[in-house]
């Protein structure tokens, strides 16, 4: 009977790690912290069944060793995880490991762009066609980054599970650092744990160069509004991170792009620069009469736990078609040159970079970059 009923359990197991990682080792939940329990209890089972000289299914095997590969990666670099969907921060294992920089999740829809300044963690999925979207947040095009053990830009995180107006807060697209327009969510989220009217993410596209790389995709979120997003990340080594959000449609809308910053990160501004500190880090916006406003906000680490932060909430619009963003770099003299069009010119005190990004964005094999 023992073996039986192991044979039926594994099984199971093996039936449901299939339908449940996808084949980049991801969950198809999307979310980073159930991710890793789903990780630790496939890895408890292979390790229990050796302990005790039983063989180990080869899909068993294979899902393990795939999923803690996406999870060993998908750490920001004090070991922790992103608050993506429902995350928690906190995990006791080591900072990743130096290879796992430029990752690439596409199936689950996560991208990292890391050098010396930091990395960078974006979410480019969607909640498509998953028939459990319990734990999505509608923050499609969202990011973190991390500096060695300190987290600078974060997602709101996750204070309750409860229903109500504080759960559909911090699951709104207004909670994550992307583009909000008219007020409205990217797609519908309601109820705690629920998802209605869905977005799609598409043409994703990456570039990793010896001198730079990029991320490029866009969504259908606000396709019923009359409008499309694309965003594109080009991370700069040695500069920064350029973040370009191209609005496109027709009629006239308001644009919004949020920042949310760890709670030790304090927001001065001098002269028309926004600094970040005690970092020293700047927040360089570009756009067609884009404005700014610092507002109060929460972080949530954890379930219970709300902690005073800052926001940055930079606006544009209202005419289409609209590019805008910002340019985030961690030295203080840095300085952005936007030519109104396809043309950035990044000034450092070491390196001047000059960009060149295809308005029509319809490829970024268009994206041209070259420095002196």
């Amino acid at each position: 009977d023992a073996d039986r009923w192991e044979a039926r359990g594994l099984d199971l197991l093996c039936r449901e790690l299939k339908e449940q990682v996808l084949p980049d080792g991801g969950h198809f939940e999307r979310s980073p912290y159930y991710h890793l329990r789903m990780t630790r209890l496939a890895t408890e089972v292979v390790d229990l069944l050796a302990a005790f000289g039983r063989p180990v299914p080869p899909e068993l095997a294979a899902a393990a060793r795939k999923m803690r590969h996406f999870h060993l990666a998908l750490r920001h670099q004090d070991g922790g995880l992103p608050l993506f969907h429902d995350s928690l921060g906190s995990d006791s294992a080591e900072p990743p490991a130096a290879d796992d920089a430029a990752c690439s999740f596409p199936a689950t829809g996560y991208y990292l762009l890391e050098g010396p300044e930091g990395r960078l963690i974006a979410d480019y999925g969607a909640p498509g066609d998953c028939y459990n979207p319990a734990h999505q947040h509608a923050g499609i095009f969202s990011f973190e980054i991390s500096c060695g053990s300190r987290r600078v830009v974060v997602d709101s995180g996750t204070e309750t599970y409860d229903p109500g107006p504080r759960r559909d807060r911090l699951r709104s697209t207004a909670a994550h650092n992307t583009v909000r327009v008219d007020g409205r969510d990217q797609f519908q989220v309601w109820h705690g744990f629920r998802v209605g009217r869905r977005a799609w993410v598409s043409g994703v596209e990456e570039r990793h160069e010896p001198h730079f790389q990029a991320l490029s995709a866009v969504h259908n979120g606000y396709t019923r509004r009359g409008v499309d997003h694309r965003r594109s990340i080009v991370y700069l080594p040695g500069a920064g991170w350029l973040i370009a959000d191209d609005v496109t449609g027709r009629g006239s809308h308001r644009l919004e792009s949020f920042l949310h910053l760890h709670p030790e990160i304090a927001v001065t501004v001098e002269a028309g620069r926004v600094s970040l500190m005690p970092l020293g880090w700047v927040v360089l916006p570009f756009g067609p009469a884009t404005s700014f406003e610092i507002i109060p906000d929460t972080y949530s680490p954890a379930p219970g736990r709300a902690q005073p932060s800052e926001t940055l909430v930079f606006q544009a619009g209202p005419g289409l078609p609209c590019r805008f963003g910002y340019f985030l770099a961690p030295l203080a003299s840095a300085r952005l040159v936007w030519d109104g069009g396809t043309g950035f010119r990044i000034e450092t005190p070491a390196r001047e970079w000059a960009l060149r990004l295809d308005l029509d964005l319809i490829s970024l094999a268009g994206l041209r970059v070259s420095y002196n």
